[in-house]
């Protein structure tokens, strides 16, 4: 039935959009001809929502449901649940459920109290890859510097350098979209992440003692011989 469907509305000149978790051929039990149909049009890959868009979906979302969210409270939440829509809504319904029956205001504090097992499981779900707290941790003790100093504003050179370092060394070992490294650097947006990444790279070539010490700290990040921030 559906193929007939699916047949009337294509000879109609019908647009037809469809969803699924899997490509066309991918797909258990679908017939030949259905895969044959499917492949007709344009095949593509949704990408789950960037760190920006999960903040405007959560902000949304609290808004319909006159949830009063701080920014700060949306941003733990975009920074720990990067899966879908559906694990971002949940936690709004989660933290209005304990915020009415503790009677509490919805703060950092409630956020992780709250979704501390949906944090940890979002960190399981990664997998291996290192952190970026932990790959700022390893960068900060090698270059000898503070960590409120490489999240924080200030551009002497000597601050600017691992904290490039830093942003470069995120992006060529986590998963972690441009918005959500310069997000864990102190809120900065994707454009600064993508200089210093490009930064560093140019550097590395000019600069053997650079690279060399770049190197270090990827075997260091690699081996998984880092520490988790205090």
């Amino acid at each position: 039935e559906f193929f007939h469907t699916f047949n009337a509305l294509y000879q109609s000149n019908k647009q037809i959009i469809l969803s699924s978790d899997a490509p066309p051929d991918e797909i258990p039990n679908l017939e030949e001809r259905l895969v044959s149909r499917f492949t007709w049009g344009l095949v593509a890959r949704v990408e789950k929502p960037g760190f920006e868009t999960r903040m405007e979906i959560l902000k949304r979302k609290a808004d319909e449901r006159k949830v009063e969210m701080p920014e700060a409270v949306a941003r733990e939440i975009a920074l720990h649940l990067d899966t879908n829509i559906r694990d971002l809504e949940g936690a709004i319904s989660k933290l209005q459920l304990v915020s009415t029956v503790d009677n509490r205001r919805i703060d950092l504090d409630l956020a992780r109290m709250a979704l501390g097992s949906e944090f940890a499981a979002a960190v399981t779900v990664a997998g291996t890859d290192p952190t970026i707290d932990q790959i700022i941790t390893a960068v900060t003790e090698f270059y000898q510097v503070k960590r409120t100093e490489v999240l924080g504003k200030r551009k002497h050179k000597s601050i600017t350098l691992p904290r490039q370092i830093g942003m470069y060394l995120a992006r060529q070992n986590t998963r972690h979209s441009l918005e959500e490294i310069g997000a864990h650097f102190g809120g900065r947006d994707h454009t600064t992440v993508m200089h210093a990444v490009r930064t560093i790279k140019k550097k590395c070539r000019e600069d053997n003692d650079l690279h060399n010490s770049i190197n270090s700290l990827e075997v260091k990040i690699k081996s998984g011989r880092l520490t988790s921030p205090a």
